[in-house]
């Protein structure tokens, strides 16, 4: 879990949808400042990319076909609740990204932010990397 961790340190993930600039543009100026992961939030080409990895939401393919598909990719599972994180299939993931803790305004429909710290430590003792997953503008509100 180590390597995973190192390997984590800094996982830039991009989707076209909020780039300010040509995605290839951005993805070269987080490679110049020290990316060690890069995940593409268009989930459908993460092979033809080459992504290190794909991250998933509750709604979308069951981890497990993912696993079967992609078995040397990471593998990040969405969870907010314990009841999602009892129901998911640990077993086929890498990394767990945890939220809403703020709302967001790069999807649609989202959770109501609930996740609370308590949680997040008993999370974070199961001994897998966690994220945050946070928007630019949001992250000046966690220091």
């Amino acid at each position: 879990m180590t390597e995973l961790r190192q390997r984590l340190r800094k996982y830039f993930i991009m989707g076209s949808q909020n780039c300010e600039h040509h995605p290839v543009e951005t993805l070269e100026k987080a490679i110049q400042s020290g990316i060690t992961a890069f995940q593409f939030r268009e989930k459908g080409i993460v092979a033809q990319l080459d992504a290190d990895g794909i991250h998933v939401g509750q709604d979308d393919m069951p981890v497990g076909e993912i696993r079967k598909r992609l078995p040397h990719k990471l593998i990040g599972l969405s969870v907010s609740t314990n009841q999602e994180l009892n129901e998911s299939p640990i077993e086929s993931v890498d990394y767990f990204g945890a939220g809403p803790i703020f709302s967001t305004t790069t999807k649609e429909t989202v959770k109501i932010p609930a996740i609370m710290p308590d949680w997040l430590l008993r999370l974070g003792q199961m001994g897998f990397p966690l994220f945050q997953l946070l928007q630019k503008p949001k992250i000046s509100r966690m220091w």
